[in-house]
């Protein structure tokens, strides 16, 4: 998550908050876990009930419906990739589209000092470029804002609120939407043609900043039968030693048949 603060109970916090920020921003109404934030919060967001082109937790623009997906509502946008298809997906917690574009993203930290972002880390965040690039694409704008409002759980902080922004040109986001083309297209070649015979589990890892970046890659499984890691990382002695001979001895043809159930998993 670039660094970013991830623990499973402050994950589930933070998606509480994101309600209720959003809630605040459709209808006015305050929920006592946010209200320390209104006040300083309310400089940077647009006033409520929002207008026309403002968007809460929408997908990104142009996204079609893929099904359901972890019990919600899938959105995406298919790009080929070679003979392949690549699915871009998110939400965006709040962008306006007027003569430019404003994206902004909520983030609830423990230590607003530690946990925020500066204007030019923005500037090569990858997941706010790659919104700003689609929403830029999609609207035929050439500027676009992209934004961290941090709200800080310390409820002995001065600063409860703290709004950092960038400018990004259409240029500047079209040059890192090519760069992760160009790293998913390298996965994708050593996910779909890359079984090493002499691979160690434990050492042959992916190790891509992505892999685990957000919901996660849906390709991880396939990758970890590449590596060994998910058939014998959890098992221990002689069981391991056994099946990791069994798995060496097996032909290509024998682990892309492996490889093919990692991906279903």
């Amino acid at each position: 998550r670039d660094g970013y603060e991830v623990t499973s109970s402050w994950q589930s916090r933070g998606t509480a908050l994101h309600a209720a920020v959003e809630t605040w921003l459709r209808s006015g109404v305050v929920d006592p876990s946010i209200d320390q934030y209104i006040a300083e919060a309310s400089r940077y967001l647009p006033a409520h009930p929002v207008g026309r082109g403002v968007f809460l937790e929408c997908p990104l623009p142009g996204a079609e419906c893929l099904g359901q997906r972890d019990g919600e509502t899938d959105y995406g946008i298919k790009y080929p990739l070679g003979e392949d298809t690549i699915v871009f997906r998110g939400k965006i917690d709040l962008m306006e589209v007027g003569a430019s574009i404003r994206i902004v993203d909520h983030k609830f930290v423990s230590d607003i000092d530690k946990w925020s972002r500066t204007s030019e880390q923005l500037r090569v965040n990858v997941q706010l470029l790659l919104y700003a690039f689609i929403a830029m694409d999609y609207y035929k704008k050439e500027r676009c804002t992209i934004a961290h409002l941090s709200y800080s759980k310390d409820k002995k902080a001065l600063e409860k609120v703290r709004y950092t922004s960038a400018v990004v040109t259409y240029r500047e986001a079209e040059d890192e939407w090519w760069r992760a083309q160009a790293a998913i297209a390298e996965m994708a070649y050593l996910i779909n043609n890359c079984i090493p015979s002499d691979r160690v589990p434990g050492r042959d890892v992916p190790h891509h900043p992505a892999c685990q970046a957000y919901r996660g890659c849906e390709h991880i499984n396939r990758c970890l039968v590449i590596t060994g890691q998910s058939v014998f990382n959890a098992l221990g002695g002689n069981v391991q030693e056994t099946l990791q001979k069994l798995y060496n001895n097996l032909s290509f043809s024998d682990r892309g048949q492996l490889l093919a159930l990692g991906g279903q998993q």
